[in-house]
């Protein structure tokens, strides 16, 4: 939608993206068993007690919740980002329309490229290895992304270079949903549908927060990732920390 709407008129994104969520959701209704769920199931009061629980026994997993947090931050992240760039470089004359609707691509890619790479470095490597390498690349690229666009917020080249590293860092990351979904096997649809949630918040905060210091530059979007990224260290460090304590883990 992002590429249709540099190449023809930005309002058609907004078009594009009902209609495609119309379709998703006539595919998920008739993927539906009817005898899967019943109305009267639905609002069925030990039903939503059993939610409730799940959830209360998620959030108190203080692991779980740190790698699903790292995963929406990431996912967060790759979607404020393409908020903001087209706003920067392309409608303050940095890049041509055409040449960055061609970054855009080449990005998905990437991001693509970089999401089955992991399933094939977990099968090599396992999940720990897969969701720690993306970390530390992700990190680095949110950090890199900060430091150069406060030195030179106008050098496309450096700062488009660590937008790539974030996104293929963000794809390998995808193994701390694997992880969490490790360590509570029974509440896969629970994990799933906080991470979505998470990711919808964040993604809104942190877009109403770039806007709010915007200064048509790249600045207030590597700033708040770098805030939210600094975050995201302190609390893997934790985790980290416990863990290593007890003789479970191994950054690499």
């Amino acid at each position: 939608a992002l590429w249709i709407a540099d190449l023809y008129y930005w309002r058609i994104a907004f078009m594009i993206i009902p209609v495609l969520s119309i379709i998703s959701l006539a595919i998920a209704l008739l993927s539906i068993k009817k005898e899967e769920i019943t109305a009267s199931e639905c609002f069925n009061i030990n039903v939503l007690k059993n939610i409730f629980k799940q959830y209360w026994k998620l959030i108190k997993n203080f692991e779980c919740v740190v790698y699903i947090l790292i995963y929406a931050f990431a996912t967060a992240s790759y979607v404020v980002i393409f908020s903001n760039i087209s706003i920067v470089f392309v409608h303050n004359d940095h890049i041509h329309q055409e040449v960055f609707s061609y970054f855009i691509i080449a990005d998905s890619m990437l991001y693509v490229l970089s999401s089955f790479l992991s399933i094939y470095i977990i099968v090599k490597k396992g999940i720990d290895y897969t969701k720690n390498l993306g970390f530390i690349i992700f990190m680095f690229g949110c950090f890199g992304l900060f430091v150069f666009s406060h030195l030179d917020s106008h050098n496309i080249n450096i700062i488009l270079t660590f937008i790539l590293i974030i996104s293929f860092g963000s794809g390998l990351v995808t193994g701390f949903m694997l992880k969490a979904t490790s360590i509570l096997p029974h509440m896969k649809g629970a994990i799933l549908s906080f991470s979505y949630v998470l990711i919808s918040l964040l993604s809104a905060r942190k877009i109403y927060w770039t806007q709010v210091f915007f200064d048509n530059t790249i600045m207030p979007t590597s700033t708040v990732i770098f805030i939210g990224a600094s975050i995201l260290i302190i609390l893997f460090s934790t985790v980290y920390y416990q863990k290593s304590k007890k003789g479970k883990l191994t950054l690499l």
